[in-house]
């Protein structure tokens, strides 16, 4: 390291120390300077493929009940073999993409396994 940097970072180290701080500072070099130990950093977990269902499935499936609609339609969208949580939540992200945000209103009926979508 650097005469230079090495000088700010005894600074910087000094002032931490005097404010009775805890710390860990790992220089450009690798060494560490203070008395905190470092945590490992978590790996990214990789996103999991639901091989039951393909890619584009569920908006395949939406597609035909939505793009016909215009401000002031409704829909009726069967639930299929998908469920509420993911017809209603794919319905409200395909029309958020299409119509923009605040445009739609959805919610589960039960009685006819069915997620209602209005566009407003």
């Amino acid at each position: 390291m650097e005469k230079i940097k090495e000088l700010a970072l005894a600074r910087q180290i000094e002032v931490l120390t005097n404010l009775g701080m805890q710390f860990c500072i790992i220089d450009t070099d690798g060494n560490k300077h203070g008395t905190l130990e470092v945590a490992e950093p978590k790996p990214l977990r990789k996103r999991t493929m639901n091989p039951a269902r393909p890619m584009g499935a569920v908006r395949k499936y939406l597609r035909p009940y939505l793009d016909h609609l215009q401000p002031g339609a409704s829909a009726s969208i069967p639930i299929a073999e998908f469920g509420f949580k993911t017809i209603q939540s794919s319905t409200c992200s395909y029309l958020f993409t299409v119509h923009g945000p605040n445009k739609v209103i959805t919610t589960q009926n039960r009685e006819t396994n069915c997620v209602d979508v209005v566009l407003v």
